[in-house]
């Protein structure tokens, strides 16, 4: 009998050890589980940003070419600005003259304007 109670023993830490390592089993698949949930939700993100990424990099590149257009442009608009500024500049002093003439333009006429010199009765010899 001593025999049976030992092989029974065994047997029952057999079972212990065999019940405790699936658990340990279990639960370390538990946490892979876990893991792998958590490992998808950052493929998601990554997959998220490297779309954001692309697209980012094409409204960059979309800029680039509108910029370089309107680097090409630039020396004509320059030269026609300073066309138009000096219209206006000239245009304005043309205006100033017209008003100065006008100010002071005399409506009297010319003969009223003349200094009358005195008359000397001639002399007589």
């Amino acid at each position: 009998m001593g025999e049976q109670q030992q092989n029974s023993s065994q047997n029952g830490h057999a079972a212990l050890l065999v019940d405790f390592r699936l658990k340990n089993i279990e639960e370390s698949l538990q946490r892979m589980a876990d893991q792998m949930g958590v490992l998808v939700g950052l493929q998601q993100q990554y997959i998220e940003t490297r779309e954001a990424l692309a697209r980012a990099f094409k409204t960059i590149e979309d800029h680039e070419h509108r910029l370089r257009a309107m680097e090409n442009e630039m020396p004509t608009l320059r030269m026609t600005s300073r066309w138009v500024i000096s219209g206006v500049i000239g245009l304005i002093c043309l205006v100033g003259v017209m008003w100065f003439k006008i100010l002071t333009y005399d409506t009297r006429p010319i003969s009223s304007l003349a200094p009358v010199a005195p008359t000397v009765p001639p002399s007589r010899p």
